[in-house]
C-alpha cells in the first residue's frame, strides 16, 4: 500500500485536442461501482484536468504522488472526437472507458485491443504533421516528467512511468521507421500508461483493493478458523467501530469520484488503507493529518 512520500512538490509545464472500428472484444464486467463513473472521470473532464498549452503536472505533495495530464495528451477517446465523429466507434469508445474499472492487468489487455482497433480505421485519417505532433506530446510529456521526478523513486509513478517510456520510445522509433500505424499506437498506448498515476484511476484502484482486502479481513473476523494459518487472522483486534471508519472512508471517496473531486477521493481512500492496516483501534497517525475526512 502507498506510504507517505518526500514532502516535494515540482509541477512541470512543457508547452503543447484532447482528444475505436468495429472489432469484438472479450471482456470481464466492470464493477458496477466503478463503471457509472467512468463518463465523469474520463470524458466529462476532457481526457485531462490540466489547462490547455499544459501536457504533464507531477503531484508529490499529497499522500499518494500522482500526474495531472493535459488535454493536448493523445487519447483514443479524442482521437475519436477529433477524427471519427462520423464513423461507429461509440462501442470501441465505451471498451476503453469501461476498462479503467477493471483490475489492472486486464485494463492493460483490452485497452491494448481497443487503441489497435482504432488506429486501423483512423490511422489513414491523420495527416504527417499531425500525427507526428502526436508523438512529439508524448515525447515532451515523458520528459517533463523525467525531469519532475529527478531520481525520485515513487512507488504509484515507478511502473506507469517506466511502461510509458518504453511505448513513447516504441513510438518515436516506428515513425522514424515510417510505421504510422506503429507510431500511433504506441504514442496513445505511452498516454494511458501515464493515465494510470492520475488521481482517478489511483483513486478507483485502492479503492476497489482496499474494499476487497475489507472483505477479506471480515470474513476471517467471522469465521476465524477459515484463515490461511488455521488461526485468527487478527481480525479481532479491528473493532466494529474501526470497520465504520474504514467504510464510512470508502463511502465518502466514492462520492468524492462522483462529485469530480478525485484528489480527495483518493485521500479517503489512503485514510483507510490507514486504518485497515493499523494493529489497534487507537487514532492511526493518518487520522490525526486529517479527521475531517472520516466524515461525509
Amino acid at each position: 500500500m502507498p506510504s507517505r512520500p518526500l514532502r516535494r512538490t515540482r509541477p512541470v509545464v512543457v508547452s503543447v485536442t484532447c482528444p475505436g472500428p468495429n472489432a469484438r472484444f472479450t471482456s470481464a464486467r466492470p464493477l458496477p461501482l466503478f463503471g457509472a463513473l467512468l463518463g465523469v472521470l474520463f470524458l466529462g473532464a476532457g481526457c485531462g484536468d490540466l489547462d490547455s498549452g499544459t501536457l504533464v503536472a507531477v503531484e508529490t505533495d499529497s499522500p499518494v504522488p500522482t500526474l495531472h495530464l493535459g488535454r493536448d495528451l493523445p487519447s483514443l477517446p479524442g482521437l475519436v472526437d477529433q477524427w471519427g465523429r462520423q464513423l461507429p466507434l461509440a462501442e470501441l469508445e465505451a471498451l476503453w472507458t469501461d476498462s479503467w474499472a477493471l483490475p489492472e492487468e486486464e485494463g492493460l489487455r483490452i485497452r491494448a485491443e481497443a487503441v489497435q482497433a482504432l488506429v486501423l480505421v483512423l490511422e489513414p485519417r491523420l495527416d504527417e504533421k499531425e500525427l507526428e505532433g502526436e508523438v512529439r506530446r508524448v515525447r515532451e510529456a515523458l520528459a517533463g516528467v523525467s525531469g519532475a521526478l529527478d531520481g525520485l523513486e515513487l512507488a504509484s509513478l515507478d511502473g506507469p512511468v517506466a511502461d510509458a517510456g518504453q511505448a513513447g520510445a516504441r513510438a518515436s522509433a516506428a515513425l522514424q521507421a515510417g510505421d504510422r500505424a506503429g507510431a500511433l499506437r504506441w504514442a496513445l498506448e505511452a498516454s494511458d500508461h501515464l493515465r494510470r498515476a492520475t488521481p482517478e484511476v489511483l483513486a478507483l484502484a485502492l479503492i476497489r483493493e482496499t474494499e476487497e482486502a475489507l472483505k477479506v479481513l471480515e470474513r476471517s473476523h467471522s469465521n476465524p478458523s477459515t484463515s490461511a494459518t488455521g488461526r485468527n487472522s487478527g481480525a479481532e483486534t479491528y473493532s466494529e467501530v474501526t470497520r465504520a471508519r474504514i467504510h464510512r472512508l470508502l463511502l465518502g471517496a466514492r462520492d468524492a469520484l462522483e462529485e469530480g473531486d478525485p484528489a480527495r477521493a483518493l485521500r479517503r481512500a489512503w485514510y483507510a488503507v490507514g486504518l485497515l492496516e493499523s494493529s489497534s483501534d487507537g487514532p492511526d497517525r493518518r487520522e490525526l493529518d486529517e479527521p475531517r475526512e472520516e466524515g461525509p
